[in-house]
């Protein structure tokens, strides 16, 4: 399906969500542990910029795949667990149902987490699947270029080269959260600093385990 814009974004939606769940089968290289985030890295083909994943687990009970996508659908609810996240706008939704399949344009915007460095905004398409059969998900992001969504004073148009969220449900009923990410921040900054800072990237899985757990108790 074409929209005005002239693209299909329903097969791009579904090549990035079949792209997502291959790079589970990439030669991740182990680089630590923090705050029962597993941590690993793969250095792809033709690119500079390490594309990061970080593995996390929620036991039985805390949350269910549904639970889960509607909670990152909400962006009024991402601040409390992606501290480098300022705004998020729904430019075009294109479609959506009750069980959390969702396919949308989105205008994002992060901060940079440094005063000398502008914040970075992002032009994406937003593609959530939920395979209620066998409870697991997939939310992908994908950069775009959009004429509605120009770029504005402040921010500097970053690029999503690869994002996404992969629920699963495990063997004892609880729910294995990876998140795989690979940006270029665009700009002045040098690569070997984007490469150092992107260990932290995976590190939102734990603020967001302890924003649930937070949820939970209430």
């Amino acid at each position: 399906m074409a929209t005005s814009t002239g693209v299909n974004y329903e097969e791009m939606g579904a090549q990035a969500v079949e792209q997502a769940r291959a790079t589970l089968s990439f030669p991740w290289v182990p680089i630590g542990e923090e705050q029962g985030v597993k941590i690993f890295r793969h250095s792809l083909p033709g690119s500079p910029i390490n594309c990061m994943r970080g593995v996390v687990k929620f036991e039985p009970g805390v949350i269910t795949t549904k639970g889960m996508l509607d909670l990152m659908a909400d962006s009024a609810a991402r601040p409390n667990y992606d501290p480098m996240f300022i705004s998020g706008d729904t430019v075009e939704a294109i479609r959506s149902d009750e069980n959390g399949n969702k396919l949308g344009i989105a205008h994002l915007r992060f901060k940079s987490g440094s005063m000398f460095v502008s914040n970075r905004d992002f032009a994406c398409l937003v593609c959530s699947v939920h395979d209620t059969a066998a409870q697991s998900g997939v939310i992908v992001a994908k950069s775009i270029t959009r004429p509605d969504i120009p770029e504005e004073t402040g921010y500097v148009r970053a690029e999503l080269l690869s994002s996404a969220f992969l629920i699963a449900t495990t063997a004892d009923g609880g729910l294995e959260v990876n998140y795989v990410v690979q940006l270029d921040p665009k700009g002045w900054v040098p690569t070997a600093v984007v490469n150092a800072v992107s260990k932290d990237q995976p590190m939102v899985l734990a603020k967001l385990k302890q924003y649930i757990l937070k949820l939970k108790k209430h």
